[in-house]
Order: C-alpha cells, then structure tokens, then sequence
C-alpha cells in the first residue's frame, strides 16, 4: 500500500504550513507531541518544504533503522551516522 499521499495532504494542512512558518522564521520553542506512526510523515514533509537537511534524533539504533527506512520508502533520503562501536559489557547511555 502506497502512504506517499500523506505527505502531501499533511504538506497542505493549516497547522503544518504555520509549523513550516515557525521552523523558518526560528520561532518553534515547544515539543510538538506527535505520534510516533505520523512523525515520518511529517519529517518527510518539512523535508519537501523547507529545501534543507533535517537532523534528526533516536534514542536507539533499531530505531534510527526504522526511521531511515521509512524515510527512504517515502522517497526522503537520508544519511545515518553509524553507531558507536562498543564492548559487549561497555556501558554507554
């Protein structure tokens, strides 16, 4: 099933165009709360919008994979740093 259509339908929403605004302009102060299912989506879409690289963050690698790929499949493509290499008993947070 093809989800590319929701990135344009969310490109074209009101909140979407004044959190687009507020990205530019250097006025997003606030966590936006969204759901995990529609974060791809919205990535993908300030990504089409804005013309700029976007970072953005994981806490997990499986995590940062899932993302990527999502990304990729919603023709965004994305570049991840490797993660670190550590120890079987090293403890990194």
């Amino acid at each position: 099933m093809a989800l590319n259509g929701l990135v344009s339908l969310i490109a074209r929403s009101a909140v979407f165009l004044d959190l687009t605004d507020d990205v530019r302009s250097k006025r997003l102060t606030r966590a936006l709360g969204l759901p995990r299912a529609a974060r791809p989506f919205v990535v993908a879409a300030l990504a089409q919008q804005l013309q700029r690289p976007i970072v953005y963050l994981t806490s997990s690698v499986d995590g940062s994979r899932a993302m990527s790929d999502t990304l990729n499949a919603l023709g965004t493509p994305t570049l991840r740093f490797s993660e670190p290499n550590t120890a079987f008993y090293d403890n990194v947070a």
